[in-house]
């Protein structure tokens, strides 16, 4: 952030919280929003503000929540008890004594903007508070803390809700739990706070309205949008801040040049990249580190994770985990990509076929009903329908290499560890076990008989059981 009146700024993150109408074992800020943990949301925002520290209060699964954050570079301070926020600033207050401004909010509200927050930081300098508000409007009125503001419409104190008179409750404008202070005052009226309320609890609220009977300068700054705050505190927030995240992320997508025919119907994660002029059908699930490239038409009905698409890609009613799929490739429909798998350019993998960590090599084709594991495919092989690589013999699992230009008949079992050589054929209904020389002809079934005159025979068998019968 680069603004002549910035000196170096704290982050402080609350999120000791144990959030018991999530009913989980899971710490509440770790609960997924988008496909990324709550905390990591906020942490991601308040990057954006390029402050000189970022710590995170922790409390319940403290070591879960401190691993996940530590992943993104952030340090963590033990709530052993849970007394309030104004507990956890006060035990916060060795690590950011030093520091001149304190930015304070929650981490389990996922949908806080970075613009927001610049511009509360903005306004707190601007004015030379000691402290600013972030507030929003809320209607119908919420149970968040209301703000009072006095005859001169400046800030005059926040009134929790469980605390406020029935008149207080139906105020519209409410405090987001988001706040600037300068350090060396809310380090003078900390020591202040009580924790004389309905939950017994030491109110950070109570710091502000303090400095503000102090006579200090308080200055409110009112977000546009309330929805940027919602907080979490039950599954059904969650996948109400999980939809608003959605739309937006898929909003973002178009403006970048993605078709999204049904964005009410399309869930794509946080992060996710998608080239121009791609097209995404209903019912496409695109989660993790995936990639997604130009020009590709992408479901319906298809699911991939962690996975590489290139260039002018068609997968449709198809699960991909974990693989890549290079450019101008056919996926589809009903298709299983495993982790490991890749198929390079041009190659297809049809209707229920599933593929285990193997390259299907360029321009190769399994086109329908095959299962192919733990196998290299060459450039312009085709696999026929109903063939199966046998890789595993109950010990280990095992090679199966098919060359370039090879034709596998049918039905085929390729029974690993085996070779097939380039330009080489199976016969259909074939078990083969035994390495293919380049250009063969391979087949390995029984001779056929054909025993003439058999519906006569059966018929008299047939006769003989109703005899006996």
């Amino acid at each position: 952030m680069a603004d002549s009146n910035r000196k170096n700024l704290f982050v402080l993150i609350l999120a000791a919280g144990k959030g018991i109408r999530m009913k989980s074992q899971k710490p509440k800020v770790l609960h997924e929003v988008c496909g990324k943990p709550m905390i990591y949301h906020a942490i991601k925002v308040v990057k954006a503000l390029n402050p000189d520290e970022i710590f995170v209060v922790v409390g319940h699964g403290g070591e879960e929540v401190a691993s996940e954050v530590g992943k993104l570079g952030v340090k963590t301070i033990m709530q052993e008890e849970r007394l309030g926020t104004g507990h956890a600033v006060k035990i916060s207050i060795p690590n950011f004594r030093s520091f001149d401004n304190l930015l304070l909010l929650y981490g389990d509200m996922p949908l806080i903007k970075s613009g927001n927050l610049e511009q509360l930081l903005q306004d707190f300098w601007a004015t030379g508070s000691t402290a600013s508000v972030l507030s929003t409007i809320v209607r119908p009125p919420s149970d968040f803390g209301k703000v009072i503001r006095n005859p001169d419409n400046e800030f005059s104190e926040i009134v929790e809700d469980l605390d406020a008179t029935p008149e207080q409750r139906q105020i519209g404008e409410v405090n987001t739990g988001i706040y600037c202070f300068r350090v060396p005052d809310l380090l003078g009226v900390l020591e202040e706070i009580d924790n004389k309320n309905i939950k017994g609890e030491y109110y950070i609220t109570d710091c502000v309205n303090m400095l503000s009977r102090k006579g200090k300068k308080v200055s409110v700054m009112v977000a546009p949008d309330s929805t940027d705050f919602i907080g979490i505190n039950s599954r059904v927030q969650l996948v109400q801040a999980d939809a608003v995240m959605r739309r937006e992320i898929c909003t973002r997508l178009m403006d970048s040049g993605v078709t999204i025919i049904n964005p009410a119907m399309t869930y794509i994660d946080d992060g996710i990249e998608i080239g121009q002029d791609t097209i995404i059908f209903p019912g496409v699930y695109i989660t993790g580190k995936t990639r997604v490239g130009r020009s590709c038409i992408i479901g319906p009905d298809t699911f991939i994770s962690d996975s590489i698409v290139g260039d002018e890609v068609k997968i449709s009613y198809s699960v991909v985990k974990g693989a890549e799929v290079m450019g101008d490739c056919d996926i589809g429909p009903y298709s299983h990509l495993r982790p490991g798998s890749v198929v390079m350019r041009g190659g297809k993998v049809g209707s229920f076929c599933e593929i285990k960590k193997s390259v299907i090599r360029e321009g190769a084709k399994v086109p329908h009903l095959s299962y192919v594991g733990d196998a290299d495919i060459g450039p312009g092989a085709n696999i026929g329908a109903g063939t199966i690589t046998c890789n595993y013999d109950g010990f280990n699992k095992h090679k199966t290499f098919v060359g370039e230009g090879s034709f596998i008949g049918s039905d085929t079992m390729l029974i690993a560890p085996v070779k097939i050589g380039k330009n080489a054929i199976t016969g259909a209904g074939s078990a083969i076990s035994k390495d293919v020389p380049d250009g063969a002809l391979a087949i390995e079934r029984s001779e056929q008989k054909n025993i003439l005159g058999w519906d006569k025979i059966r018929e008299k068998k047939a006769e003989k059981r109703l005899k006996k019968g």
